[in-house]
Order: C-alpha cells, then structure tokens, then sequence
C-alpha cells in the first residue's frame, strides 16, 4: 500500500518535491487506516488532476509540452533527493558499522 501512495504521489503534480518527500518520510508512522485514508484522499485528488488537465488542454494546446518541461525538471529534483537521503543512510549505517 505504501508502494501505491508513493506512486500516486509522485503523479500529483500540484506537489513539490519537497512536500512529497515530507509525505512519504511518515508513512512508516502511520496506522493502516491512516494509509487507508491517504490513498482515498491521493485518489480523489488524481481524479480531479486529470479532469483539470482536459481542461487545461482544451484551453492552451501546448500545455502538454509546457508540463513535460516542468516535469522533467521535478523529476530530476526528486531524484537527486532521494538518491542524497539514500546515501546519508548508507553512511549512517557504515558510521554504525565501524564505530
């Protein structure tokens, strides 16, 4: 269920890289009905993402070009954050190791 949560966040665009790696630091914390909850939420919201993007299309032909772009950019963000948390663990765990 996490694994979908994580997904469905990463294809919500409204989010920052910042905010979905906030999100994503605390499922571990919660209670199976809190993931429960999360995952109707993040549902409901790329439900709604979707219809504004037909809107959206309809009203500026290049947006998807233009949110490609965008995209692209907050993917590589993310990445880069993700691969830094990884490795600060990797270090944790080596510090541990060798102390």
């Amino acid at each position: 269920m996490k694994q979908k949560i994580k997904k469905l966040l990463a294809n919500l665009y409204i989010l920052t890289a910042e905010e979905i790696q906030a999100i994503t630091s605390k499922l571990d914390n919660l209670p199976e009905k809190g993931l429960i909850e999360i995952m109707k939420v993040l549902e409901d919201a790329k439900k709604k993402q979707e219809d504004m993007l037909i809107k959206l299309n309809k009203a500026n032909p290049d947006f998807n070009k233009e949110l490609s772009k965008f995209l692209k950019t907050e993917f590589s963000q993310i990445t880069k954050e993700v691969e830094s948390h990884e490795q600060e663990n990797a270090d944790k765990i080596l510090e541990g190791i060798s102390d």
